[in-house]
């Protein structure tokens, strides 16, 4: 539907790779100095965001490479919704020649709610929901409980407006989000495969 109406789709994706990343077996003679001293997957890891489609291959100027602040755990957990999104706009956007469809994952720092479209939870405290009610111009008793408040909350939620949207649609591309679990339909997930 989005090629029939011109739109170039782009694929982004992260991953992340070890300083020391080797294969487990590589063509190097027996007395060679070049074999790797370290062994794979020691050292430095390294985080990488990077968009691309089926015509231009990676997009020049969209790679986003640094360091993990930590040696082994899940890349998750360096990369934050500041850190993408400014790379969204910054430098993916401006890439961009045609309108686009941007594919991604269901990563919680891709769906990053608009401030306009974040609502308190029961989590917060409950002169936080009383706030978010008077704001918005619901009534509400004070010795309301927090499920109450909660409940009132509920019922007048705006329609969730992620920020990776907004941006894309103010520059006149659309994003397309794959279901959760579902990363094989996305193919820059071979490029890091």
């Amino acid at each position: 539907m989005y090629r029939d109406q011109g739109y170039e789709v782009v694929y982004l994706d992260e991953t992340w790779v070890n300083k020391n990343h080797s294969t487990d077996f590589m063509w190097l003679p027996s007395d060679s100095s070049d074999a790797p001293k370290i062994p794979s997957g020691k050292g430095k890891r390294l985080i990488v965001l990077h968009a691309g489609t089926t015509k231009e291959g990676l997009i020049k100027g969209c790679d986003l490479v640094f360091v993990a602040k930590t040696k082994d755990g899940d890349y998750h957990n360096e990369m934050n919704s500041e850190v993408f999104l400014d790379w969204f706009e910054n430098q993916l956007l401006p890439a961009l020649k045609a309108p686009s469809v941007i594919v991604l994952d269901n990563a919680s720092y891709h769906n990053t709610k608009t401030e306009q479209t974040t609502t308190p939870n029961m989590n917060n405290r409950k002169a936080v929901m009383q706030e978010w009610l008077q704001q918005h111009h619901i009534t509400f008793a004070q010795s309301d409980t927090k499920p109450v408040l909660y409940e009132k909350i509920k019922r007048h939620k705006p329609k969730i407006v992620y920020q990776t949207d907004e941006l894309a649609h103010q520059n006149g591309h659309v994003v397309l989000r794959t279901p959760v679990r579902h990363c094989e339909l996305n193919p820059i997930e071979l490029i890091w495969a």
